[in-house]
């Protein structure tokens, strides 16, 4: 290979590098972020996995249990001793999850927006 083709290559390698940071990239985050429920309320560490109803019938044609499958298939949110003590490990407000694991122990709440809307009504910590 003679200089001028290794030159060639030289002067090709800042072109290829930023081709692959500016657009190979995105696709590829864009591929991957389609598959959660990521939105701007969420950002990227928010996103969750969707478990769409094709996903179910695809599990419950190869012989998953109808009962796991109607469990993974439903949304609920619980508030439970195990999840308030993550919380307090977590330096959330104290007041608050005294008042959550007195009054609201074991409520359970059938999506996240009706979750949130409870805990906005609740007692507000004081900073």
């Amino acid at each position: 290979m003679s200089l001028s083709a290794k030159l060639g290559y030289v002067f090709i390698a800042p072109a290829l590098i930023l081709v692959a940071v500016f657009f190979l990239t995105p696709v590829v985050l864009t591929g991957i972020f389609s598959f959660t429920n990521m939105s701007t309320a969420t950002g990227i560490t928010g996103g969750a996995y969707q478990i769409t109803p094709s996903l179910l019938r695809d599990l419950s044609d190869q012989g998953f249990e109808k009962a796991n499958l109607d469990s993974i298939g439903s949304e609920s949110y619980e508030i439970a001793q195990a999840t308030l003590q993550i919380a307090r490990n977590a330096g959330t407000e104290p007041s608050l999850l005294a008042e959550l694991e007195e009054e609201h122990l074991g409520q359970n709440f059938k999506s996240r927006r009706e979750f949130e809307r409870f805990l906005k009504k609740t007692t507000k910590p004081t900073t």
